[in-house]
Formats: structure tokens, C-alpha cells, sequence
């Protein structure tokens, strides 16, 4: 199979041979011209048919900085095209093209070694910005096959308790030992910043900006921790929403935080898992949390309803968390389960009392577990995630440490 196919001549103001070369494999003319257009001035621009054959040639041949691979046009041999441009060139960056709904194929991407996710819609202005700021950095220090676990779970309404009980788990997993960052995308952040009685000057849209350079380093000086628990935090800004947020870039935040963590908590509400269901991609399973009022059912029937018009299979994938449970309030956590097409309920207590106070007097990693019953249920909540098991995986714990020459 041939490799280069085209070659764009450089404004003369730069030297073209000093150019550093992108290789596009796609078989789509329009997207050629557009990457190339983005391109210009900054690369030597070839072009090559998406498989496998004809990136071991390109390798050899061009040794390319930047590979940028359409996943549409690569089809069923992606995973192995993206391995053997791993292999063959290890310092290269790797970025993909695509549909930014297809929430496995980004995490299948990511996995297998691409640095970004861009829209194949994506105009030529933004993938200038972003191809500038690859060439110019190079890969990042993460390890793509060596993803940690993430545990979500999802408000079904933004006045549902979900972001007390995913703070509890948080805190819960913290104290295992693992270092654990707790990703907040839910309005009213604030409330966590109170909880915690912190002040973090650095969060999601501060990461967002230094994705091509996010790495162990940069997180441990710049997020937050609580001192207590040792959790770290990242929180979105109460002036953004994260519908508004490109959904690539939340997937691709989340797959990055996987590969720096030992486990992410995830939490949201079931609007913003409607604008980003790459979110779930790759998690076994995770939580939608309503009370034992019909509205919140009615809310996480039509989050549920999303998924699926998403292409998202969660039937087996996704529980109920009825939080501020009481016996006495019917219909019952299992009937409304049911109700909304789900198989399985879980249920916490009504802790109201105990979570506000420790909420308002900003010690609720101190005080809110200490209720031995409320940490059994957040326990519980943990093992039909998966975390126990999860954290029986050996050497899970030690992958900072490894990274790092620490272990052996």
C-alpha cells in the first residue's frame, strides 16, 4: 500500500525540510484538506490509507511526530492500527478523529494509545490549536494501558442527594489508602468546597486547558487534597456547566485521571451524562441516585431514556440509589426500580441531620462516616460498584510508586 500520497509546500518563512512530518490516515479528501489547511506553516503534511500495513511503511519511512488517524474510516482494525503506531513509534503522538457521541470508541482510542479525541467535524480553527499544542508537547506522561478504576454515579435530579452520597464514598476510598481523586461535575460544586473546608484554586476547566500536559506531576502540585482523608478534589467552576463543555474532552479528562489515580469518583448529574455518555464508557457498573419521590423516578426514567437514544447499553450496567430512604414512604426502592426498567435497588438511610451538620461545619470527612450504619451502607454502595473488587487487584496501589522507579 502506498503511503505518501501529497505533501503541502510550507509558507517560505520557515524552512519545510525542518518541519516535523503528520501523517494522516484517512481515506476522506475533505478531511485531508482540512488537516492540512490546519497544518500549515507548522508540519510537512502525508497521507496514508488507515491500516495496518501502511503505518509500518510510514513509520520506517517518514518517521512522523504526529499521526493523526480517522477511526471512522479505520472501522473494525482501529485498535490494531493504534498498536502498531504505538509500537513503531513510541515518542509520536497519536490523535483520532471521530464521532464525539461514540463513547467506546474514544475509550478504545485512549486505551490504545491515541493522545486526543477530536469531532471529525471538528473546524479548521480548533484543530489548528490543537494539533499546534500536540507537535509542540509531544506525548504525555500517561500510561493509557494501565487504566484504574472510575466509580460514578449520577444525580437523577440536580436537587437529588447524589453529592453527598458520592462525597462519602469518596472519603470512604480514601482512607483505604488509595490515592483517589474525586471528579465533581455537578452545579453547585460549592457545596463541596464547604464540606471539605477547602478553597481549591485548580479544577476541571484549569485541567481541561493543560490536557496535552496533565500528568502525575502537574496534578500533585496543583489539585487539592483534603488533609484528613489525603482525597483529592477537582471541581467544576459554578460559572460553567459541564453540558457546555466539549463531551470529547470530559472523556478524555476522565481516561487521563484513570491512568494518574489508583480510583476516580465520579460524580454528575444525569443532564450533564446526557451531554457526555462517553463518561460510562469502559465502567462495569455505576449508580443513578433519586429519592422515593415519583418526580426523581420520572428524572432517572428519562436519563435512562437518554442513554439508550445515545446507544449506551446500561441495562445490566446501571442501579438505583434511593437516598434519604424511610420504610414508612411508599412505593418501595425495588417497585420503583422496576418502574423505571431497572433491576436492582440499593438504599441509604435518611441521614439528613448528621450530613448537614457536618456539610455546614465543613468537618464532613471527619464526622459523616462515623455513624457506623450510614459507613456500612456507603460500604455496600462500594461493593456493587466494584471497588472491593477492584481493590483486591494486585499491585493496583503501587502503579504511582512503579511509574515513578519506586517499585520494582
Amino acid at each position: 500500500m502506498s503511503t505518501s500520497t501529497s505533501t503541502k509546500t510550507a509558507p517560505a518563512r520557515r524552512d519545510h525540510q525542518a518541519l516535523p512530518i503528520a501523517l494522516l490516515l484517512t481515506l476522506d479528501a475533505g478531511v485531508v484538506d482540512r488537516l492540512s489547511a490546519a497544518l500549515a506553516g507548522l508540519a510537512q503534511v502525508h497521507r496514508a490509507d488507515p491500516m495496518e500495513d501502511a503505518a509500518q511503511l510510514a513509520v520506517v519511512e517518514l518517521r512522523p511526530s504526529l499521526f493523526v488517524v480517522d477511526a471512522s474510516d479505520a472501522g473494525e482494525g482501529l485498535a490494531a492500527l493504534l498498536a502498531t503506531i504505538r509500537r513503531g513509534a513510541p515518542g509520536a503522538a497519536i490523535v483520532a478523529l471521530g464521532d464525539e457521541n461514540a463513547a467506546d470508541m474514544i475509550l478504545a482510542c485512549m486505551r490504545a494509545g491515541a493522545l486526543d479525541f477530536i469531532g471529525r467535524l471538528t473546524g479548521e480553527a480548533a484543530l489548528r490549536r490543537i494539533l499546534r499544542a500536540r507537535l509542540e508537547r509531544g506525548t504525555r506522561e500517561v500510561m493509557p494501558d494501565r487504566q484504574g478504576p472510575a466509580f460514578a454515579l449520577f444525580g437523577a435530579r440536580p436537587s437529588d442527594p447524589s453529592r453527598a452520597v458520592a462525597l462519602a464514598l469518596a472519603v470512604q476510598r480514601a482512607r483505604t489508602g488509595a490515592q483517589v481523586v474525586f471528579l465533581d461535575l455537578a452545579p453547585g460544586s460549592r457545596e463541596t468546597e464547604i464540606a471539605l473546608d477547602i478553597a481549591p484554586g485548580y479544577g476541571v476547566l484549569e485541567a481541561l486547558e493543560d490536557l496535552d500536559r496533565l500528568d502525575q506531576a502537574l496534578l500533585t502540585s496543583a489539585a487539592p487534597k483534603h488533609a484528613e482523608s489525603g482525597l483529592s478534589i477537582m471541581l467544576l467552576s459554578e460559572s460553567r456547566a459541564a453540558q457546555s463543555l466539549a463531551a470529547a474532552d470530559l472523556t478524555a479528562l476522565l481516561v487521563l485521571l484513570r491512568g494518574i489515580y489508583d480510583e476516580v469518583i465520579l460524580h454528575a448529574t444525569g443532564a450533564v451524562l446526557a451531554a457526555a455518555p462517553g463518561l460510562v464508557a469502559g465502567l462495569r457498573r455505576f449508580g443513578l441516585v433519586g429519592t422515593q419521590s415519583l418526580a426523581s423516578a420520572q428524572a432517572a426514567a428519562e436519563v435512562l431514556r437518554g442513554l439508550g437514544a445515545a446507544g449506551v447499553v446500561a441495562e445490566n450496567r446501571i442501579f438505583l440509589v434511593v437516598a434519604d430512604h424511610d420504610a414508612r414512604i411508599l412505593p418501595a426502592p425495588n417497585t420503583l426500580a422496576g418502574s423505571i426498567g431497572l433491576k436492582q435497588s440499593l438504599t441509604v438511610s435518611d441521614f439528613r441531620v448528621r450530613i448537614c451538620n457536618a456539610i455546614n461545619q465543613g468537618r464532613f470527612a471527619e464526622d459523616v462516616l462515623a455513624d457506623r450504619a450510614f459507613a456500612r451502607q456507603i460500604a455496600g454502595l462500594g461493593i456493587e460498584l466494584g471497588a472491593e473488587r477492584e481493590a483486591a487487584r494486585p499491585g493496583l496501589f503501587r502503579r504511582l510508586g512503579a511509574w515513578a522507579g519506586l517499585a520494582s
